[in-house]
């Protein structure tokens, strides 16, 4: 069963705090490897949790990145199109957001 991105909104800091150290370890292991060579236990690792962290909130390692892709365009178009952001799908902001950062 996939979980919606709203499903992830923590509200506690301590939750808050912890997704953003999986999102950041993510990023980080991102930079020198391919994704389909991470494993769960690496990005737990990376981020200084355990497993079980990153289980408690994902499905897997492919629910963490739909979360971290959804937060990256969340954050892009808070940036650069605040007006139309509710309105638009994820590939349409995506192609908003390149349009707006690369001439």
């Amino acid at each position: 069963m996939q979980r919606s991105e709203t499903d992830h909104k923590p509200k506690q800091a301590r939750s808050i705090n912890t997704e953003q150290r999986l999102i950041d370890a993510l990023e980080t292991l991102l930079a020198s490897r391919d994704f389909s060579d991470l494993t769960v236990t690496e990005l737990a690792s990376e981020a200084g949790l355990t497993t079980g962290a990153i289980y408690r909130r994902f499905e897997d390692k492919e629910d963490l990145l739909r979360t971290a892709f959804h937060r990256f365009v969340e954050e892009r178009t808070e940036l650069y199109s605040p007006a139309f952001a509710d309105d638009l799908s994820d590939y349409e902001l995506l192609k908003a957001y390149f349009r707006n950062v690369m001439p």
